[in-house]
């Protein structure tokens, strides 16, 4: 269960705006990882209310890996979407589960689940205002 930082983005370079709702996504190559490993994405870089997030998995990421996109405030880990689907080009999104708050500091970050997986691209759209 380790934590992967290598493809995160630094707090100075996350998309921000002082007013409206703006959007934070990506679409980075995931390194081969375990079940039970945190992929970093990016760190808030100030209070945030996320009210909408998307994660896309592509099918070529192992036949049992599941991913879904959680908070990490201080080590206490709060759910942004449900899993994806094993062995598909899975899609879910935050129904029923946003909107939530984020500090300065808090994490958003993929947690792998099910086995291992292959290097593989996601993609995660992230809906914000500043809190």
């Amino acid at each position: 269960m380790a934590t992967i930082t290598s493809i995160a983005i630094a707090a100075r370079n996350v998309r921000s705006l002082d007013t409206g709702v703006y959007s934070i996504d990506g679409k980075p190559a995931l390194p081969a990882v375990a079940a039970g490993d945190r992929i970093v994405l990016f760190t808030a870089p100030h209070a945030m209310r996320l009210t909408s997030a998307h994660l896309r998995q592509t099918a070529g990421m192992g036949a049992s890996a599941t991913l879904k996109l959680q908070k990490n405030s201080a080590s206490t880990y709060t759910d942004l979407t449900a899993s994806t689907t094993a062995a598909t080009a899975g899609v879910v999104n935050s129904a029923g589960l946003l909107p939530i708050d984020l500090a300065a500091g808090d994490t958003v970050e993929v947690l792998v689940s099910g086995g291992a997986s292959a290097a593989g691209v996601i993609e995660y759209d992230i809906l914000a205002r500043h809190a």
